[in-house]
């Protein structure tokens, strides 16, 4: 809430789900954890979805405070937190989610590793290891 305009400016949701991680993405993320499944080719784990996430178009790029925080670092960071609290309940080792385009550099910046690429209509997919979160 802004609380001078009493205005929704962003929000979020999230969901459990499960992420199917190749062997060969495995290795380069050196992932290690609990499988839900386990195949010859791939593993399955359980995730956090960052389904939705977004901010009022006139407070994109505008600060939260004077210390450089932004509208959309902030958010992000109570995601962490609803994270790490639904983390701790339900298992969940990584967060996954889908980025338009326009969107992708600003998880990139926050570690988020892709693991899939846009193909099609498709758009890319993107995880970041809860465990970075309580180190």
């Amino acid at each position: 809430m802004n609380g001078k305009k009493d205005k929704v400016i962003g929000f979020f949701s999230l969901y459990n789900e499960e992420i199917l991680i190749s062997n060969g993405q495995k290795k380069s993320f050196k992932f290690k954890g609990i499988k839900l499944y386990r195949s010859e080719a791939t593993d399955i784990y359980p995730a956090i979805r960052l389904h939705k996430f977004a901010i009022d178009t006139t407070f994109q790029g505008q600060y939260f405070s004077n210390k450089g925080i932004k509208y959309s670092d902030y958010l992000l960071s109570q995601v962490f937190e609803k994270v790490k609290d639904v983390a701790e309940i339900t298992g969940c080792l990584l967060i996954g989610l889908e980025a338009t385009e326009n969107s992708n550099s600003f998880y990139k910046e926050y570690g988020f590793k892709t693991i899939r690429k846009k193909q099609g209509n498709t758009l890319p997919y993107f995880i970041f290891k809860v465990a970075d979160l309580l180190t």
